[in-house]
């Protein structure tokens, strides 16, 4: 009998009893057949056994090598991301009273599209607690080597100063959450952000007009009345009720928080320090405060007392009766010089107001704020009044009728 199994794509080993029954039997072109018969010129079955083994195992070694690039992958990116938000890092959380958050719902927020604002040592985020909507502001002071010691003094200060303070107009430290390489401040969220955005249309709310043109919302005159007597009652709380008192040194608009009602508060007491006694001056080893704010005594003295707040607060006081920033004066001069500047030369006061808010019914009360800002920013220290004064005056300002 005759066999043509040429050409067939035949594979695997060829059976020895195919070639008895068989005259002629013709299996060539099968390249995958194999015969350990080397009278048949087919490739041993040996060899191709162990090619498959062999490409068997290689497929095999690949698959594992894949499987655990993948996973090396997923590992580096998960170790990646947990160092980024610090989730590796042993962290110790203080709470100042109940919460029902911990640092694993802080730390994954902090990035840097939850910045809201720099303070006087590190970053501010606003961070969400739970599902309700509710936010907590966080400080971020992160530690350099060359800077390790001061942060730490500053972290230690603010966390011992505001974990004992609890007043109405002064930001609630919350918590604090630390490590070896940085520290966080939890504080009250404050929903209206900072004086100064509303002042001087710093990303401040905006209102859309009959015609479709933006118009920036302006705060009237009694709710800066308002504001300037609880940014000032939360002073005279640090200077005078607290034991020791505390000298804040950094006092500016951009320090003053606002809450949904605009109610007043003061933040970032990050260069804060406790005063060693009463009437007692301070030595400072670096100057604090921001420009436009700083009294003229940082200037020749690194020995200065509460009244570089009180300088401050003038400041303030100027900038809500005017509208105009703490740096912008007239050509190179300050605030505070350029409205001492239009008292002297005999300029009228009504003209120095903001017109946005200028209206006959509040320039008495404008008027004297404006007065109470120069007298704040005196350039003598002992010249200008204490907290309790300032906040006796606004109050009168304010209520003409009430005492405080």
């Amino acid at each position: 009998m005759v066999l043509d199994l040429s050409r067939n794509k035949l594979s695997g080993e060829i059976p020895s009893q195919l070639g008895k029954q068989f005259v002629f039997l013709d299996l060539s072109a099968n390249p995958g057949l194999c015969s350990d018969k080397p009278s048949l010129g087919f490739n041993s079955c040996r060899s191709s056994k162990n090619l498959a083994k062999y490409v068997a195992m290689i497929a095999s070694i690949e698959v594992i090598l894949l499987i655990l690039s993948v996973l090396m992958t997923r590992y580096v990116i998960v170790y990646y991301r947990r160092k980024k938000h610090g989730l590796d890092t042993k962290w110790n959380f203080t709470a100042f009273q109940n919460l029902n958050f911990t640092e694993s719902t802080v730390l994954p927020h902090l990035t840097e599209n939850n910045v809201i604002g720099y303070g006087g040592s590190g970053m501010v985020y606003r961070v969400p607690v739970n599902r309700s909507g509710d936010f907590v502001a966080v400080k971020k002071i992160s530690s350099k080597k060359d800077l390790d010691q001061r942060l730490e003094k500053e972290f230690l200060a603010e966390v011992e100063i505001l974990s004992m303070v609890r007043h109405s107009n002064i930001v609630k430290l919350m918590g604090c959450i630390s490590c070896d390489i940085s520290k966080l401040l939890v504080y009250e969220y404050m929903e209206n952000r900072s004086l100064d955005r509303w002042l001087h249309r710093k990303q401040a709310p905006s209102s859309r007009g009959l015609n479709g043109s933006v118009r920036h919302v302006v705060l009237d005159w009694p709710t800066r009345l308002r504001i300037s007597l609880g940014a000032a009652r939360g002073l005279c709380y640090m200077h005078h009720d607290c034991v020791p008192g505390v000298v804040h040194r950094d006092v500016k608009s951009s320090n003053v928080l606002l809450d949904s009602e605009f109610n007043a508060k003061i933040a970032d007491f990050g260069l804060a320090r406790i005063l060693a006694k009463e009437n007692e001056l301070n030595s400072m080893s670096t100057v604090a405060g921001s420009f436009g704010y700083m009294a003229p005594e940082y200037a020749h003295k690194t020995r200065v007392n509460e009244k570089v707040d009180i300088y401050s607060f003038g400041v303030i006081l100027l900038e809500l009766a005017t509208g105009k920033e703490a740096t912008n004066g007239d050509g190179n001069s300050s605030l505070a010089q350029w409205a001492w500047q239009q008292t002297v030369g005999g300029a009228p006061i009504e003209d120095a107001l903001d017109n946005e808010v200028k209206e006959p019914m509040y320039l008495n009360e404008m008027t004297s704020v404006f007065e109470l800002g120069l007298w704040c920013t005196s350039q003598l220290p002992t010249n200008r009044p204490s907290m309790k004064e300032v906040c006796r005056m606004l109050l009168v300002v304010a209520q003409p009728q009430a005492r405080w």
